[in-house]
């Protein structure tokens, strides 16, 4: 018995030990990686003028290199045949919230003393919101649930653990879908999803194929207009539904949508568990609280034998996915603090525009902040 108390004390400290190594590793990669990406150096001059560039990805240049990234262009716009030259700051910041942002504001106004701030933030908030101070504005019991998740979350492997599985899970599922455009032999892909028994046409189910290839490789708007397509020919097709529904979550305000697809796809089949989980977390996301427990008292019934996946989803449901509404409201806190640092160091505040459309619960704060400041 002591032996093997010894060699799980061993194991447990090796598993420790090997954590840490892990953590000091990656954050040492990011890092290096991050230096390679080095930002604008400080001003020389304090009588320069000097443009920030505050936001997340978008304004950091993901995808692009250094010379492509916003902030790179409009320097050059602004430097172009002038003998002053204009100091034009990146800092954006990968994944960034406007929480990382407001804590760090204070240290970017000593370090580069703005005339101008350009503001670019809160789409991240949306899908990196368990590393964010969301908990603070949910009831007590999420509070603490979710204050867990958010310091687990800051962990540098938890992240790159995480990373590597939704990359794994990604491959595995375009994988069987890579191989051939073409219906493979057997049954249509369409078939491997919660099913119909309507048929279609030799034409239509290479269509329908089409779209899951296209779903999995991640074109989902190319797939969403070949299946509204099919859906004008077969409207009470439950599958062709709840592939439609599955198309519309990928942003917050398509949700509307997505719910009008599941809840027919339930209508027309009740036993899809795929469907009433999904439409489960829906209602959830948009505030619709009693219909998320009323369709849950409805699949204990309708699927007794997953009482326990349906036990553990009532439990999930507050921390799969954010709230908008407590979003925004943070987004808005997050915000008015970084403002007002920089309407106190005397820099003149902008609230830019994002290359695609913002997400509702941006747009709301960006709203209240411009009414709250007067600003644009």
């Amino acid at each position: 018995m002591k032996k093997i108390k010894t060699k799980v004390l061993i194991f447990a400290l090796a598993c420790f030990l090997l954590f840490v190594l892990s953590e000091l590793l990656l954050s040492l990669a990011g890092r290096i990686y991050l230096q390679r990406r080095a930002q604008s150096p400080k001003p020389e001059s304090t009588t320069a003028t000097s443009i920030l560039c505050i936001g997340d990805s978008n304004t950091w240049g993901m995808g692009a290199p250094d010379a492509y990234s916003y902030p790179a262009q409009l320097s050059r716009l602004l430097n172009d045949d002038r003998p002053e030259k204009i100091e034009v700051i990146n800092l954006g910041i990968m994944a960034g919230t406007s929480f990382k942002v407001s804590a760090l504001v204070s240290q970017w106004i000593e370090d580069y003393q703005p005339d101008f701030s350009f503001i670019m933030v809160g789409p991240s908030d949306y899908w990196n919101w368990r590393d964010s101070n969301y908990y603070l504005f949910s009831d007590k019991w999420s509070s603490g649930v979710l204050r867990f998740f958010s310091r687990t979350q800051r962990l540098k492997t938890v992240r790159f653990l995480t990373l590597l599985s939704k990359n794994i899970k990604d491959k595995s599922k375009s994988g069987s879908y890579a191989n051939s455009s073409a219906i493979p032999e057997g049954r249509p892909l369409y078939k491997e999803l919660p099913f119909t028994s309507l048929p279609l046409s030799s034409a239509d189910e290479v269509l329908l194929s089409e779209s899951v290839e296209l779903i999995h490789a991640g074109k989902i708007s190319t797939a969403r207009d070949k299946l509204e397509f099919l859906k004008q020919q077969y409207p009470d097709n439950p599958a062709l539904l709840a592939m439609l529904g599955s198309t519309y979550t990928t942003h917050p305000d398509d949700y509307a949508h997505a719910i009008e697809y599941f809840e027919k796809t339930i209508q027309l089949c009740p036993e899809d568990f795929g469907a009433n989980k999904q439409l489960v977390q829906l209602y959830h996301s948009q505030g619709m609280k009693d219909k998320s427990s009323e369709l849950l008292v409805k699949m204990r019934k309708r699927f007794p034998e997953k009482k326990k996946e349906i036990r553990i989803l009532s439990k999930r449901i507050p921390y799969l996915e954010p709230d908008p509404e407590i979003l925004s409201k943070a987004l808005f806190e997050n915000l008015s603090k970084t403002v007002e640092s920089l309407f106190d160091s005397g820099s003149q505040v902008v609230l830019m525009n994002h290359a695609a459309e913002y997400p509702t619960f941006v747009k709301k704060a960006y709203e209240k902040i411009r009414d709250k400041y007067d600003i644009d």
